[in-house]
């Protein structure tokens, strides 16, 4: 089993570095508290295992962003790793805020019903028609140009600005009711892996693109 494990990591750390993402840090962090958390509220051989295996897959991924950047390993195209977009993130950062301060202006011209699903786009024009002084920066602005928004990178902001309240609260109390049950769990391993899978899907989901999307939906 620590092969397999081992020859998985080997195979995927690497592709996840090419990635680019930003939010693959986050969920190696949220992993490693996981496991930390469940090792210290449940000592065990096992929960020990899983704080050891979500370490090394840490650092792993740091010698896979190095790896890749090996004239022998990188691939012909011009590719920034998962380290180099971290290390340059204040223009992403400055346009996800300028994206969730449009969503939230959304949600405040129509609390209960929002302003429709599929109108994010729509409405982001006219707060650039409207409110365009606000914008952080003529670079932000240039961004928001180039791509024309259809979704505030952040489930929750999006889901109040195009559904409202009536949209929001049911997902809300289906992930409260979901979270209570979990207490209900025998295994302190098993609950550890699902919160470990909720992490991820939940970091996904507040800072990058809607699972509407087919890529997502199909993996």
């Amino acid at each position: 089993k620590r092969f397999t494990a081992a020859l998985c990591s080997a195979v995927v750390l690497p592709a996840l570095a090419l990635a680019g993402s930003r939010s693959i840090w986050l969920y190696l962090a949220a992993l490693v508290g996981l496991a930390a958390w469940l090792n210290r509220r449940e000592p065990s051989e096992g929960s020990k295992r899983v704080l050891t295996c979500a370490a090394l897959l840490s650092l792993g991924f740091l010698l896979a962003n190095w790896l890749v950047t090996i004239p022998l390993l990188a691939p012909h195209t011009t590719l920034a790793t998962a380290l180099q977009q971290l290390l340059d993130s204040a223009l992403s950062v400055n346009v996800r805020l300028q994206l969730w301060r449009e969503a939230w202006w959304m949600f405040t011209q129509a609390p209960l019903l929002g302003v429709g699903f599929g109108l994010f786009r729509w409405h982001h024009l006219e707060f650039k028609a409207l409110h365009s002084a606000t914008i952080s920066s003529d670079e932000v602005g240039n961004v928001l140009d180039a791509y024309q928004p259809n979704h505030a990178h952040n489930i929750a902001l999006q889901l109040l600005a195009e559904t409202g309240l009536v949209g929001v609260l049911p997902i809300a109390g289906g992930i409260l009711l979901w979270l209570w049950g979990l207490k209900r769990t025998s295994s302190a391993l098993e609950r550890g892996w699902l919160l470990g899978l909720f992490a991820v899907i939940g970091i996904h989901r507040m800072l990058e693109y809607p699972l509407w999307y087919a890529f997502f939906l199909g993996v």
